[in-house]
């Protein structure tokens, strides 16, 4: 389990770890993004918030060898 957070802890960092980021798909305000292990919760009042946070994280974690359901 600590390698697994490990590692999608660096992944999550590289993805979504900027400021920039968080802002261009807007999760910043009315958005809670949860990670267990490789597993995501996205709880948010803006469905256009969900939508890119799922595309982004569909394009940007496959060279990690992740993928999005």
């Amino acid at each position: 389990p600590i390698l697994c957070n490990l590692y999608y802890g660096d992944a999550e960092y590289r993805t979504f770890g900027s400021q920039e980021t968080v802002d261009q798909i807007g999760i910043a305000d009315r958005t809670v993004v949860v990670r267990l292990m490789d597993d995501y919760i996205v709880i948010s009042t803006e469905e256009s918030a969900v939508k890119s946070f799922l595309q982004l994280a569909h394009q940007s974690l496959k060279k990690y060898g992740a993928g999005v359901n």
